[in-house]
Formats: C-alpha cells, sequence, structure tokens
C-alpha cells in the first residue's frame, strides 16, 4: 500500500515549542536572534559552508525547526505516523 501524504502540510509551535528549539539552537551551531518584531536571523556554519538567511517572524521559527531536526536526525528516532515536532519536542512534553 503505497504512503498518503496530506496534500498540504502545517506545522504548528506553542510557545513552548519556540522557547525550546532557541535553547537548542546553539546545540548544532545555529545562531538564531530577532532583529526586531518581523525579523530573525538564521546563521549557520558546519565547517563546510555556511548560511545567513533573514526570515520574516511568522516562518522563523518551523525553519529552526526544520535545521534542527535535519541536524538532530543522526540521535533523535523519528517515529513513523508521529508528527517530526513531537518526535523531537515530544520527550520533554511527557517528561520523559
Amino acid at each position: 500500500m503505497p504512503a498518503i501524504y496530506p496534500k498540504k502540510a502545517s506545522l504548528s509551535l506553542t510557545s513552548d515549542d519556540e522557547t525550546r528549539l532557541q535553547e537548542f539552537a546553539p546545540l548544532f551551531n545555529i545562531e538564531f536572534r530577532q532583529i526586531d518584531e518581523k525579523t530573525y536571523v538564521l546563521s549557520t556554519n558546519d565547517g563546510v559552508r555556511s548560511c545567513n538567511v533573514s526570515l520574516p517572524a511568522a516562518k522563523a521559527h518551523r525553519r529552526l525547526f526544520m535545521e534542527i531536526s535535519s541536524r538532530a536526525a543522526k540521535w533523535v528516532h523519528f517515529h513513523l505516523g508521529v508528527a517530526c515536532r513531537d518526535s523531537l519536542l515530544g520527550a520533554d512534553r511527557r517528561g520523559i
């Protein structure tokens, strides 16, 4: 049976999720800072390539989530059928 993918995936993050992501960022060599009410800057440098992106506030934490998830894939078990958000941040929500 083929996998079923939603037509439009949306990621909703709570303010607690956003705070946790900002705490995780330095652990993955990601600098994430707010410039003003409408803009954040995300900077990465993995030794091979660097990235410096200006992001609108509405999308900034989702991009941060994606950057952290891609780096955390080596250590976090992303469960099939469970939102990546819940796999990455869910353990803390359950007190594990």
